[in-house]
């Protein structure tokens, strides 16, 4: 139907719902018993509060691990909803058998789906961290150097000004939205 969309639930929204009508809706699902997760897409229409949305979902049933609540417990390494592809970075890793702890990892980006996270968990793997963005002076020598590299915006050649793919040996992840208004850089 134009100009609508369907919930999860199976209810209707107008295109043009209010950020009121979506928290309040986002809080109905997450009152029902019969709902185990939440998973807001973003980025939102323009006008329509993020934090608010995202901050609406119960925490046990944030499974994007955006609501504080869950970001605060994957800071702190306690149990909590993590964002899927940071998670799925370190099971990757993991299944490669690349040791992480004591090696320099650099990821570039910080948002709070891809960024944020998996520089939390690199962390907890003991990996020294540098965390890059659209402002770091010099990019292309901090992805130059030998490591791990996450990179949820750039490509690896893009990353380090250089097209070829052997810029910079490492792991590459892509963020959907690039350097959009959403990515807080």
């Amino acid at each position: 139907e134009s100009g609508s969309s369907r919930s999860a639930a199976g209810r209707r929204l107008a295109a043009s719902a209010s950020e009121a009508t979506i928290v309040e809706l986002v809080m109905a699902l997450s009152a029902a018993r019969d709902n185990h997760g939440i998973l807001v897409q973003l980025p939102l229409p323009k006008g329509i509060g993020e934090r608010a949305v995202i901050e609406a979902i119960a925490p046990e049933k944030d499974v994007d691990g955006l609501t504080a609540i869950n970001a605060g417990r994957l800071l702190l390494g306690a149990p909590g909803h993590v964002p899927c592809t940071p998670l799925g970075v370190m099971h990757l890793l993991a299944s490669t058998g690349v040791a992480i702890a004591g090696k320099r990892a650099v990821v570039v980006g910080r948002s709070n789906l891809v960024g944020k996270p998996i520089a939390q968990l690199l962390e907890r793997a003991d990996a020294t961290v540098t965390v890059c963005h659209s402002k770091t002076a010099e990019l292309a020598v901090e992805v130059a150097q030998p490591g791990p590299q996450a990179s949820p915006q750039l490509g690896r050649g893009e990353a380090a000004g250089r097209r070829d793919q052997q810029a910079y040996s490492g792991l590459e992840v892509r963020e959907p939205h690039g350097l959009g208004r959403d990515a807080p850089f």
